[in-house]
């Protein structure tokens, strides 16, 4: 049985303009926004993904969910039986 999915947004965001503001409050308007962009412009995302994946693994194994062989699409098969 699959459960309904809770009514929440699913996507992780941040808002770089507003970080920098918040770690930096001494910066003027114009620096605040070249650096935002030149951060969101330059992201490496693999360091997030790598550690979304990390949580994902713990977290299915303290949610006693098997991830082991559901990292490939099951395969079906076009043929039937008569």
């Amino acid at each position: 049985m699959t459960k309904q999915l809770f009514n929440f947004d699913y996507n992780l965001s941040i808002d770089v303009l507003w970080l920098v503001k918040e770690m930096y409050p001494g910066l003027n308007d114009n620096d605040v926004q070249t650096i935002a962009a030149d951060m969101v412009n330059n992201f490496d995302y693999s360091y997030l993904c790598d550690d979304l994946h990390q949580q994902l693994q713990d977290t299915a194994e303290s949610l006693n969910i098997d991830l082991i062989d559901k990292d490939v699409p099951p395969i079906q098969s076009h043929l039937t039986a008569i």
